[in-house]
């Protein structure tokens, strides 16, 4: 019995941390947006993102900070601006065998780079994307509600659940209901 238990936790435990393992989409979007912008901004700017997602934000000043960049964000300041639009992300996952799912993770961030003045000296729209393999039961600690970009499109299901799970539900209930009022009128 207890052997049975400790053998259950184990592999709960073990599944936990291959998940735990796995960047979520937050962060593989917030990577992808600081890897792309990693060479734009001069030393000292200031940072417009006024619709930017938090956790993009976050992972483009934890990297520019890193780097030895200055970031200001407000709109007092003689600097360069960098300013950020809408991001454009799209998660989608494709079926990788039986269990798991291909996510394919795109990222379009537009951004503007002005000088103090208010000269325009770089406008262009970053893109990024990279490509994994997840468990289709880490879905719910990878996916975040409350940022819906975060969740991804879902591959439609196969054949077995579509076509052939209602057609055998279905024949399992008229055959038992046919069992049931043939032996109960004899």
């Amino acid at each position: 019995m207890h052997f049975s238990t400790a053998l259950a936790v184990l592999v709960l435990l073990a599944s936990y941390c291959e998940v735990a393992a796995q960047p979520t989409n937050a962060e593989v979007l917030g990577g992808l947006a600081a890897d792309c912008l990693t060479e734009v901004p001069p030393e000292t700017f200031v940072l417009e993102a006024p619709a930017l997602a938090p956790y993009a934000r976050a992972a483009l000043i934890a990297r520019w900070q890193t780097a030895g960049r200055r970031v200001f964000a407000d709109t007092v300041r003689a600097y360069p601006r960098l300013r950020l639009d809408t991001a454009q992300p799209a998660i989608l996952y494709a079926r990788q065998g039986r269990r798991r799912y291909r996510r394919h993770v795109t990222l379009a961030l537009p951004y503007t780079l002005m000088s103090a003045e208010g000269e325009v000296l770089r406008a262009d729209v970053c893109r990024g994307n990279v490509q994994d393999v997840v468990d289709r039961s880490a879905l719910v600690w990878l996916e975040d509600p409350f940022y819906p970009e975060t969740v991804g499109a879902r591959p439609a299901t196969g054949w077995v659940r579509r076509y052939a799970e209602p057609l055998l539900l279905g024949g399992v209930a008229a055959a038992s209901t046919l069992l049931f009022f043939s032996l109960r009128s004899r």
